[in-house]
């Protein structure tokens, strides 16, 4: 604020700290005389792996930092520790100031009764080894078959830092679209204020526009604090709003948040952040975004390194870019919660973002308090962000499991009952949000709440591809309502002669459904025919969504956007940013205006009357002229045996329609080719093969 006095400021702790590890923690290092050998020097946030004296540790750590400060009257200081694997404890000059479970959240401790001018700040971080102990809540960061052996990403992984505040400060701000319609907009502001005595302060929010030109909105409320947290809440009426709306819809409009904490002319403290009027809703799994019905075309997002810490805004960025270009509006943050500029990054790129809470089958289903606690902590951390619009709980329906839940019935039903209890919990804690509270088993044991996942064709047990056309007739169909999983495993031509398949371990080429070696020499062809068979498994399965698009489907993600690590795996990019052919065809399927053709079977016979039907499924909301649209059907010696063609005037986000169906007696053996091509800003062209013996 131009004109007023700044009290607040951040100190960082970054930089070099001192680390040693322990077998069991003890007071003997909690001061200046903790014995000086065995103390290896790192540059903090880190985690310790990448160390290389401590490249295979897993156990506990003490970090140690010293720091000098001078403490001012009338001043509040707190320590943000942003987040540590996997549980710590903090001393500051010998005083326990508390601690935390979970890796991904920042707690804060007053340290004003503490701060000297020269200070010694210790931290124990315990992270044990992943696969031994099943009572931590770090996702796909325990023992992922894409990880390392013998990987643990223990450390202090995102900054710690005093913050410093004038007598009282923002504990806690939560900004939040209750209504919206066109450009009229209710909003409601709750904050926790702690205050070390009594005053009456001016709470000043200013609303600016920060990737769009539009008016600026200020208002202003007195207050009364008391000694200790206060809450405030009020509601704020507002006209001339441009909503955030998902890239494929419109613009993701965002303000500039300025929240501060005024006592006549000095700012106490100050929140600076981004911020979209957005309403969402799922309504039986069909999308809404500001009352607009929207269909989901998105993947499952990983983490993209095994040590998080060095990431940035602008590795998602990249990411982010990809997904746009393959037409993506979502994507799911799979069994993870990434650092908090992966969703800012989301904001700015106007994607949707479905939030997993990492939980692995194995958690004890009685542990309720600690998983809502973490909960709580997840939609703390991310209430202000638009483009996050579902939280998701347990989660069975990835390829990981295998076809046999790992534990037995028992485990399913004891992370399906905890996920179940803490989800309602996390509905009254924010309503503005979808809550699925559990991601179910693959197959007939739908329930009326849950997506799914299917295998049909790449997983053992579950059938070939065309089985999970099961599910799309009769009270099956609920099964399909949004399908947040399913894919095939490939290699990158990149990687090939480095990675062959035939050099993966036995574990990971069972994982992923590896079932025959392949030679040094055909390497990269093999990696090519692997991706090409990825794609045919992708389109197979996004058409059939396509098809059934509202009826009942309201969207689906694969599996999965971007490699972890070099070798084998179910994404469309690698590790190294490279995309792989599979990506071009999820990005013709996710068009929005997209014609495809549904065949029965993987390969017919001579003399069989060959049917399907040609489709045509539009997702923009706007007008647009009519489409030609034509197909032809060659047989195996270049033979035309079949053409129509069609003008298409598309439904704004409509059904899934039936141009014509194909009707041709199969008269020779061999590879026919089916050619459907339209006009769509450019030509476009989907080709299928029909195998005929």
């Amino acid at each position: 604020m131009r004109g007023v006095g700044q009290m607040n400021h951040i100190t960082d702790l970054g930089g070099e700290w001192q680390l040693h590890p322990v077998t069991e923690f003890s007071t003997i290092w909690l001061n200046r005389n903790a014995p000086a050998e065995g103390w290896t020097v790192q540059n903090l946030p880190a985690h310790w792996q990448e160390e290389p004296v401590f490249k295979d540790y897993s156990g506990k750590m003490i970090f140690r930092k010293e720091f000098s400060i001078v403490p001012e009257q009338e001043r509040l200081y707190r320590l943000e520790v942003g987040g540590a694997f996997y549980r710590y404890r903090v001393y500051l000059n010998n005083f326990a100031l508390g601690g935390a479970k979970g890796y991904f959240y920042p707690t804060y401790y007053n340290i004003t009764p503490y701060l000297k001018a020269e200070n010694l700040l210790v931290l124990e971080v315990d992270s044990p080894e992943p696969t031994m102990d099943d009572q931590v809540l770090t996702g796909l960061f325990s023992g992922y078959i894409g990880f390392p052996d013998k990987y643990n990403p223990g450390g202090v992984w995102r900054p710690v830092r005093i913050l410093t505040s004038g007598p009282a400060y923002f504990d806690d701000w939560r900004l939040s679209t209750v209504e919206l319609s066109n450009d009229r907009c209710k909003l409601l502001l709750q904050t926790r204020i702690y205050a070390s005595r009594v005053a009456k302060v001016k709470i000043k929010l200013v609303l600016q526009p920060h990737n769009f030109e539009g008016p600026e909105f200020v208002s202003e409320f007195a207050v009364n604090l008391g000694p200790g947290i206060n809450e405030f809440r009020e509601s704020i009426e507002v006209t001339g709003v441009c909503p955030w709306w998902t890239w494929d819809l419109g613009d993701p409009n965002l303000y500039k948040v300025d929240l501060s904490l005024v006592e006549g002319e000095e700012v106490w403290d100050q929140r600076r952040d981004l911020f979209g009027v957005r309403t969402f809703e799922l309504k039986d799994f069909i999308p809404y975004l500001n009352g607009e019905r929207i269909f989901i075309k998105g993947s499952a997002y990983l983490p993209v390194e095994v040590y998080p810490a060095k990431l940035n805004r602008e590795v998602f960025r990249k990411d982010l870019a990809l997904a746009k270009e393959s037409n993506q509006n979502a994507l799911r943050c799979y069994k993870h919660i990434e650092p908090v500029e992966f969703y800012k990054a989301t904001d700015e790129a106007g994607i949707l973002v479905w939030q997993d809470f990492p939980i692995n089958l194995g958690y004890p289903g009685d542990a309720v308090t600690e998983v809502l606690n973490q909960g709580t902590e997840m939609v703390k951390m991310l209430y202000n962000r638009a483009s996050v619009v579902v939280w998701s709980l347990g989660n069975l329906s990835g390829y990981e499991e295998g076809s046999e839940l790992t534990g037995g019935k028992r485990a399913y039903l004891a992370l399906k009952g905890l996920s179940e209890r803490v989800g309602k919990s996390l509905r009254e804690i924010d309503p503005t949000r979808a809550v699925v509270p559990f991601s179910g088993r693959r197959g007939m044991s739908a329930g009326t709440t849950t997506d799914l996942g299917f295998g049909c064709g790449v997983i053992d047990g579950e059938g070939g591809l065309f089985k999970f056309d099961q599910y799309r007739t009769g009270l099956s169909r609920k099964a399909i309502r949004f399908v947040s999983w399913f894919g095939a495993p490939s290699t990158s031509t990149h990687e090939a002669m480095v990675f062959p398949l035939e050099r993966t371990d036995a574990q990971r080429r069972e994982a992923l459904g590896v079932k025959e070696e392949t030679p040094v020499k055909k390497a990269q062809e093999a990696a090519l025919a692997s991706q090409e068979y990825q794609g045919e498994v992708l389109r197979f399965y996004i058409d059939r969504l396509r098809y059934h698009k509202y009826n009942p489907t309201g969207g689906m993600f694969f599996f999965c956007l971007r490699s972890i690590l070099p070798g084998a795996f179910w994404s469309v990019i690698d590790s190294a940013g490279n995309t792989k052919k599979s990506y071009y065809t999820v990005k013709l399927c996710y068009r929005p205006l997209y014609v495809f053709a549904l065949l029965k079977k993987a390969v017919y016979r001579r003399g069989e009357l060959l049917q399907f039907p040609i489709c045509f499924s539009n997702d923009r909301h706007d007008e647009r002229p009519s489409v030609g649209v034509k197909a032809r059907l060659i047989d195996a010696d270049g033979q035309l045996v079949w053409k129509d063609q069609w003008s298409v005037t598309p439904v704004p986000d409509g059904e899934t329609v039936v141009l014509g169906n194909v009707s041709v007696m199969l008269m020779k053996s061999g590879e026919y080719t089916l050619e459907i091509t339209w006009e769509d800003e450019e030509s476009v062209e989907n080709r299928y093969q029909v195998y005929v013996k």
